[in-house]
């Protein structure tokens, strides 16, 4: 079985009924990757703070000192040190 990158020969491994294939020369190994551009954008620190913030009432953040996120420069936010989150009513 020839590699469908490289063309080199496939290694096959088999262990009860399942076999996995692998290209020593590039390293495929045959496992489709979902490249789908329509997948939810990821949750950004500040994002998941708010949501648990949100689903508990409060939440303590602390934050080092320097350390200055979007939402801060947002805010023109003179202090970017630890902040607290409350449930806004």
């Amino acid at each position: 079985m020839d590699c469908p990158r490289c063309e080199s020969d496939l290694e096959s491994y088999q262990l009860g009924n399942q076999t996995a294939h692998h290209c020593e020369e590039c390293g495929f190994v045959g496992i489709n990757i979902n490249r789908d551009p329509d997948q939810p954008e990821s949750e950004s620190w500040e994002e998941a703070f708010d949501r648990i913030a949100e689903s508990k009432g409060e939440s303590d953040m602390h934050r080092a000192e320097g350390v200055v996120t979007p939402r801060d420069m947002e805010d023109d936010s003179e202090s970017a040190g630890p902040k607290r989150v409350t449930k806004k009513s």
